[in-house]
């Protein structure tokens, strides 16, 4: 073989090995940005600039407690009437202020099924007890059947009872990393229901947990979990 030839075959060897190496290098970066897309924390909840995806209010296992003024049937359909109207009034059912945040999008598509399949045969209770049925435990296999698929930070409200004996409802706040549907960050919060109509009467405890997280408790939670 001619020195010539020798010389262009080592070139094509070292353009052909170059280029694997720079393969690899694309590839695992791929991964990477993948993964960082994915790999929420804790600590990115408080930051201002991360959006969050807001997956609405799950009323889906919830207790109702003390005497129900519609019929129990219609349990499901109210569920989604309250999603629907804190929607249709953002500035009265601000999200976005009380967390700090300049960009929350919405999917209610995940608690808009949860809800639809409620069994409202199991709805009513005259147990004070389960306005504290749940835990965070109870709180993470529920983001569990959710299946959720997307990427970023999800908030979604899920009550844990509404109790028509003392006008409040329970709610768990709670922050949720939809690439894999782990639970970042749950809080227990109450809020006393008010207004005229069962709609308004429920939707007014809703607003009641905005203002208190508005007012210092989302502050607490900051120190709280960011040390």
């Amino acid at each position: 073989m001619r020195n010539e030839d020798i010389s262009i075959t080592r070139k094509l060897k070292n353009m052909k090995k170059s280029l694997t190496i720079l393969s690899m290098f694309l590839l695992l970066g791929g991964t990477f940005a993948t993964k960082q897309l994915s790999a929420q924390t804790v600590a990115d909840i408080f930051k201002s600039e991360t959006p969050i995806t807001w997956l609405g209010v799950d009323y889906s296992d919830m207790r109702f407690i003390g005497p129900l003024d519609v019929n129990p049937s219609q349990l499901d359909e109210f569920a989604k009437t309250l999603n629907d109207l804190f929607l249709r009034e953002p500035k009265k059912y601000d999200v976005a202020a009380p967390f700090d945040k300049q960009t929350v999008t919405s999917n209610l598509k995940y608690v808009e099924k949860a809800n639809a399949a409620m069994n409202t045969d199991q709805t009513l209770s005259s147990d004070s007890k389960d306005m504290t049925r749940f835990s965070m435990e109870t709180v993470a296999k529920k983001v569990g059947t959710y299946g959720l698929s997307e990427k970023g930070i999800g908030l979604v409200y899920i009550t844990e009872a509404l109790n028509k004996n003392d006008q409040e409802a329970a709610y768990w706040v709670t922050f949720v990393n939809m690439a894999d549907g782990k639970v970042l960050l749950t809080e227990r919060v109450t809020g006393k229901a008010v207004g005229f109509g069962f709609r308004n009467y429920w939707a007014g405890s809703f607003y009641g947990t905005l203002k208190q997280i508005k007012g210092g408790l989302y502050k607490d939670w900051k120190k709280k979990y960011i040390k």
